[in-house]
């Protein structure tokens, strides 16, 4: 949820040059980043490198001075601010050190899963992207070129170690395409370690360009992918609502991947609390939800009663009114016998004629049949 604040250029600027810019970018539930272009929108300056340190080491160091706004409106600036959740995890920064976890190149595999992991990836394939598969099983967490496998292997083996020292757990079921899972608090989390790989306009085999040559046609396709040698290790079950988070740590310029395992395990535990609050959220969502629909169901059920029972009671109506205006009949008709000066045969039949009215009118009379009425108007066992 979102809400603005307003601030002077002058409040903003003071805060600004008295606090760090990442500290107060919390205050407001934004990333310093964005704080930082709210200030150059206003035409605030900030501090540059270096300050706080002058500041941390007790120098004074020269404030830039607050430029004049360019208009009377620009001096209100307005931050648009989002409540923290729950599930917000915590910076870098915030978080306590993890030892550094140690993956030489010579590192020999012990760990039971890794040695499976070994087992079950030898011998490989390519898919038709160039990466390394087991043939069966496969392994849905391990996407590498035969050349980076035992680099990840080496990974995986010190990062298992390294996880049950903190106390979490490793697992992989023996089903085909099972995911590898670090149980962290109560929280299964799975991740996986991939390899970039570049794409490349095809070059024809030989045997391709043997059947081109023959004007055959070639089934070739339009990319050749090759291995980076890049590796990236990854969260893969991180639910959406959980953002500002770092879901992936990949091979750069100044770190690899080994490099950034104590980082991996160390927010581990706060993303396990993220998680659990995210459940109990979607939980409490999914009862609301049944709630809602036990609510409509009732009152779909009730309406339909409802109408049973009027159309129930519009043929008891219906009957009755019918069995009166019968009954009504046979007795005007026997009025018009007594009245009449009908004789003999005629008087008979017409006689005949209101008897049966009469009996017709009892038959269809609601009155006469009021306990097949009562079983049928309450047969659903429910009052509405």
């Amino acid at each position: 949820m979102r809400s603005n604040r307003e601030l002077t250029r002058a409040e903003l600027y003071e805060k600004v040059w008295s606090v760090p810019i990442r500290t107060l970018a919390k205050e407001y539930g934004m990333s310093d980043v964005g704080l930082a272009k709210v200030c150059r929108r206003s035409n605030i300056p900030t501090p540059g490198l270096g300050y706080w340190r002058l500041v941390e080491t007790g120098h004074s160091p020269q404030r830039e001075p607050l430029p004049e706004a360019i208009s009377h409106y620009a001096e209100t600036v307005t931050i648009s601010t989002r409540e923290p959740k729950p599930y917000d995890l915590p910076s870098k920064n915030d978080r306590p050190a993890v030892p550094k976890v140690e993956v030489s190149d010579n590192r020999k595999i012990t760990h039971p899963i890794a040695i499976r992991m070994r087992q079950m990836f030898e011998p490989t394939v390519k898919d038709n992207q160039g990466g390394a598969m087991p043939r069966n099983p496969k392994v849905p967490h391990v996407r590498v070129s035969a050349k980076a496998f035992p680099r990840a292997l080496r990974i995986f083996d010190a990062l298992f170690f390294a996880a049950e020292e903190r106390g979490f757990s490793v697992s992989w079921a023996a089903e085909p395409e099972s995911r590898l899972y670090l149980f962290v608090e109560g929280q299964n989390i799975a991740l996986s370690v991939d390899e970039s790989f570049s794409r490349i306009p095809h070059s024809l085999t030989l045997e391709e360009r043997a059947r081109k040559n023959k004007n055959l046609y070639v089934y070739a396709p339009q990319w050749d992918f090759r291995p980076t040698g890049n590796l990236c290790l990854s969260i893969v079950n991180v639910p959406y609502q959980i953002q500002n988070f770092r879901r992936t740590w990949r091979d750069g310029t100044t770190r690899n991947v080994e490099n950034c395992l104590s980082d991996f395990l160390g927010v581990l535990p706060y993303l396990a609390k993220a998680m659990e609050f995210v459940d109990q959220e979607q939980k409490l969502r999914r009862q609301e939800q049944q709630e809602r629909e036990k609510r409509a169901e009732e009152l779909r059920v009730k309406r339909e009663e409802y109408r049973r029972k009027t159309k129930i009671a519009e043929e008891f109506l219906e009957n009755w009114c019918k069995s009166k205006a019968f009954s009504e009949l046979a007795g005007v008709i026997r009025g018009v016998i007594e009245t009449s000066q009908l004789q003999g045969e005629q008087q008979e039949k017409l006689t005949i004629i209101s008897n049966w009215i009469a009996r017709h009118a009892e038959n269809i009379n609601p009155l006469a049949q009021i306990d097949s009425i009562i079983v049928k108007f309450h047969e659903s066992g429910t009052e509405f």
